[in-house]
């Protein structure tokens, strides 16, 4: 490489440099800054921000509500038979041409033993189902009202 390629290419290091630097205070000056030591560039009054910090509004998202919700959840005993019984709306104005519930069953240990089930043809805009889901598991039986799943097409 010859001397004056070396320059060359010096050169053009140095005006990459100081492009890079141009940048980065344009950039400083643009966005603004409160601190007192910051960059500016004379003559260009530094920006405000459009809203301060306590004028700033938290808007809490709109938690929807699902479409199929279990009102209630209750042990029914008759005879040698025990059943879940209980409440599902229906909060949307769709017509399911299916609905199922899926109870989890467990023993005294907290081990799943079973899933009570029941299911529905039919379910109108807005409307309610009163389930009865059998447990066919014998033994003290448990459930837990928030792994309940209801589905529907």
């Amino acid at each position: 490489m010859t001397k004056t390629t070396k320059w060359i290419l010096v050169a053009v290091l140095a005006g990459a440099v100081l492009i890079m630097l141009v940048v980065c205070v344009t950039c400083a000056v643009m966005i603004g800054t409160s601190d007192e030591k910051s960059l500016s560039t004379p003559g260009v009054p530094k920006s405000e921000p459009a809203i301060e910090p306590e004028e700033l509004i938290t808007v809490e998202p709109e938690v929807e509500e699902p479409p199929l919700v279990v009102e209630s959840a209750d042990w029914l005993n008759e005879g040698y038979l025990r059943y879940i019984t209980g409440t599902v709306r229906n909060t949307t104005d769709r017509h399911y041409n299916y609905v199922q519930i899926s109870i989890p069953l467990y023993d005294n240990a907290g081990n799943q033993v079973g899933t009570a089930i029941d299911n529905l043809g039919g379910l109108k805009p807005y409307g309610t189902w009163k389930y009865k889901a059998i447990a066919f598991e014998e033994g003290k039986l448990t459930f837990s009202p928030a792994e309940v799943e209801v589905t529907g097409y």
